[in-house]
C-alpha cells in the first residue's frame, strides 16, 4: 500500500477544495445567468412565467428533457417547453435542484410527493433520492403534526395517482409503523387501513400488529361502523 506524507495529503486536499470551489462558482454563475437570459437557449413556459434555461444543463440532468430537446419533437425546433400543467412553485423547485442541487425538507408533505412525481416523470433519479431522504427527515422529526403528515402521505401515495416506488413509500411506511399506536387512535388512519389495498397488506404482512385483537376480518368488521367512517374526510 502506498504511503503518503502529510504534505502530499494537504496538497491533495487543497486541490480538491479548489475544484469544489470552482464547481460551486460555475454552478452559481449558470444559475444567475439564466435570470438575465445570458447564453440561455431554451425556454420553459409555465402559466404566465417564462424560465430561461440552458439546453446542456436541462438535457444532462433529465433523460426526459434530453429526449425532448435532442430529438425530432417540436420542442427541439421551437426551443420552448410547455409546462403549463405544473404549478409555478414546483417548476421553480425543479429548476433550483437541476441548477444548484438544492432541495430542503421544509415543504408540506404534499409538495414533497408532488415533486417526487415530477422527478419520476422527468426521469431525474438523483432528485427522487433526495426527495425521499427529505421525506424521511421530515417524518422522523418529533413534531406534533407527524401523524397527520403520515396520514396525508399514505393517502397520496397509496390511494391517489403517484409513483409506487418503494423508495418514497418506505419512509412513509416506517413512520406509520413507528407511530402506529397514535395513528390507530385516529379515525382518518383507521379509514385508510379499512380501504385495504397494498398499504393495508404491507402493514399487516410486515408483521406490524394492529391492537384490536382477532384476525384481519375482525379488524375490517370493526372499521365498518358507519358513524366511525363518516366522522372524518381524508384529504
Amino acid at each position: 500500500m502506498a504511503k503518503y506524507s502529510s504534505l502530499q495529503i494537504n496538497k491533495d486536499l487543497v486541490e480538491l477544495g479548489e475544484r469544489v470551489d470552482h464547481g460551486v462558482s460555475l454552478r452559481n454563475r449558470l444559475d444567475r445567468d439564466r435570470s438575465i437570459t445570458k447564453y440561455t437557449d431554451l425556454q420553459i413556459v409555465c402559466s404566465l412565467r417564462v424560465f430561461n434555461v440552458h439546453r446542456v444543463i436541462i438535457g444532462t440532468v433529465s433523460e426526459y428533457f434530453e429526449a425532448m430537446i435532442g430529438g425530432s419533437f417540436k420542442e427541439a425546433k421551437t426551443g420552448v417547453i410547455d409546462l403549463t400543467h405544473v404549478p409555478i412553485q414546483h417548476v421553480e423547485l425543479l429548476l433550483n435542484y437541476i441548477y444548484c442541487g438544492e432541495y430542503d425538507r421544509h415543504h408540506p408533505i404534499a409538495t414533497h410527493i408532488a415533486m417526487y412525481t415530477l422527478a419520476d416523470e422527468y426521469r431525474i433519479p438523483d432528485f427522487k433520492a433526495k426527495i425521499a431522504e427529505r421525506v424521511k427527515e421530515l417524518l422522523i422529526a418529533n413534531t406534533p403534526d407527524v401523524c397527520s403528515m403520515t396520514i396525508q402521505a399514505v393517502n397520496l401515495l397509496w390511494h391517489q395517482p403517484a409513483p409506487d416506488d418503494i423508495q418514497i413509500r418506505r419512509p412513509v411506511m416506517e413512520a406509520a409503523v413507528r407511530c402506529k399506536k397514535d395513528l390507530l387512535g385516529m379515525v382518518a388512519f383507521r379509514r385508510l387501513v379499512y380501504k385495504g389495498g397494498d398499504f393495508a397488506l404491507k402493514l399487516l404482512d410486515g408483521g406490524y400488529p394492529i391492537p384490536w385483537g382477532g384476525d384481519h376480518e375482525v379488524v375490517k368488521e370493526d372499521l365498518k361502523d358507519k358513524d366511525l367512517m363518516e366522522q372524518v374526510q381524508v384529504t
